[in-house]
């Protein structure tokens, strides 16, 4: 089981400012923003146990980044690997042919 990547890249506001501008708006300031996470890939894998894991870390994700479910949906489809990802296409195209509405989330 791969571990979840966090990153953290400073933003403009991590640093001193020599003088404030005026009339401008500082806007609060929201850390995880800042935070870059990699959702991890979904790769063929049968075995219910990491299936499972896979979901929470997702769900993590989606939780962190504020992902409506219609965003949170693609990105687990971008995520998709080998037979999930043709899995996927297949349920794409059967809801076409069947004048189904798209899979939103």
């Amino acid at each position: 089981m791969r571990p979840i990547r966090i990153k953290y890249f400073p933003s403009h506001e991590d640093f001193d400012e020599e003088e404030e501008r005026p009339g401008r708006i500082r806007h609060p300031r929201d850390d995880l923003k800042d935070l870059k996470v990699e959702a991890l890939k979904f790769e063929d894998n049968l075995n219910l146990e990491n299936y499972l894991h896979w979901v929470q870390i997702m769900k993590m994700i989606f939780e962190l980044k504020e992902y409506n479910d219609e965003k949170a949906l693609k990105l687990a489809i971008l995520k998709y690997k080998g037979y999930a990802s043709l899995w996927y296409k297949h349920i794409k195209k059967n809801r076409a042919r069947e004048a189904k509405s798209k899979i939103k989330t």
